[in-house]
């Protein structure tokens, strides 16, 4: 971005680490949704560092609400969100859907950047709306780049980008400022969707897949209640994927069926630079047989591996395989 105000990129970016409790809970947040937002950002060809609009419009938690009604991770007013497509009625409200809201902000994204062929324009667009952005263009005598119309900007949006740049910076380096955030959970970040379309409570769901109700709901943010609407469309219940089976098995034969599995985590360094997610190639069935690989080595090693880090979430069964070779032949 040229001509940014880099001194108020500065600011922003000491706000963030002088805060480093507030700092290092967003950023636990944003490797929570971070790898399907890049996922989508990928599929469609756009860059990958508009992943940080969620941090800046809603801190990346889909239960946010502005004082105007936008709500969810990408900050949606009822009227855009239903042009959008996404459903909002007295049982669900897909803003807070972070998948069903993610795929909407890019389709809209992509529509400001064919409108103004510029990145720049699009997150101001974002953030102001594009009324405001073309009654600034007309002021600025028609010129269509941020550093022309930014004066006819609200402070706001004006500050928009140092802010963004802020956010990427300390996205990319947190880690030299000595932020360590902590990894999310398997349960809720090795996930699966199956689409219904009958009416269950969170408690029923919950005893079919001994998934405590808090995490149920947690997964299920667009879900207004306790229970899961009928739908014509249906509805994409979100689960742990170690469950996903037994829930599928209940809703064919209306049986329970005993869970046999549960999660055992094991934390190795790798390479501070290089991220688990830049691994490519994943084969799904390999996953079992990694599991397994885990659960034998680590019950026939003596020695604790100190000062680990393995993130939950990876797409190479095998090249994890070669890192836990490497590791546990070193111990």
């Amino acid at each position: 971005v040229e001509d940014v105000d880099h001194e108020l990129v500065s600011d922003y970016i000491d706000e963030f680490f002088q805060n480093p409790k507030s700092t290092q809970q967003l950023l636990e947040r944003s490797i929570l949704y971070f790898p399907a937002i890049e996922k989508e950002l990928g599929s469609q060809g756009m860059p990958e560092a508009l992943k940080i609009l969620p941090l800046i419009e809603s801190r990346c938690n889909p239960l946010a609400k502005s004082k105007v009604g936008a709500e969810g991770l990408w900050q949606f007013m009822v009227p855009t969100a239903r042009q959008l497509g996404l459903r909002i009625n007295a049982d669900l409200d897909e803003r807070r859907d972070p998948t069903k809201a993610t795929k909407a902000a890019l389709s809209y994204l992509q529509y400001l950047h064919e409108k103004y062929e510029d990145w720049t324009l699009v997150l101001a667009a974002y953030n102001a709306g594009p009324g405001r952005v073309n009654k600034a263009i007309r002021s600025a005598g028609g010129q269509k780049n941020f550093e022309a119309i930014k004066s006819f900007l609200p402070k706001e949006t004006r500050n928009y980008i140092p802010k963004y740049l802020a956010l990427q910076y300390v996205v990319e380096n947190h880690r030299e400022y000595g932020l360590k955030p902590g990894l999310p959970e398997l349960d809720i970040h090795m996930i699966s969707h199956v689409n219904i379309n009958r009416k269950i409570s969170v408690k029923k769901i919950s005893e079919i897949t001994d998934i405590d109700e808090q995490t149920i709901t947690f997964l299920n943010p667009a879900l207004k209640h306790n229970y899961v609407p009928s739908l014509a469309q249906g509805y994409d219940l979100i689960l742990p994927q170690r469950v996903m089976a037994i829930f599928e098995y209940y809703l064919v034969t209306k049986e329970q069926m005993a869970n046999p599995f549960a999660y055992r985590t094991l934390e190795l360094t790798v390479d501070k630079k290089q991220s688990i997610y830049s691994f490519q190639g994943a084969d799904p069935r390999e996953f079992d047989r990694m599991r397994a690989e885990f659960a034998r080595r680590l019950a026939d090693s003596d020695t604790p591996l100190q000062g680990a880090q393995l993130v939950s979430s990876f797409r190479s069964a095998e090249a994890i395989l070669r890192l836990v070779d490497t590791v546990f032949a070193q111990v």
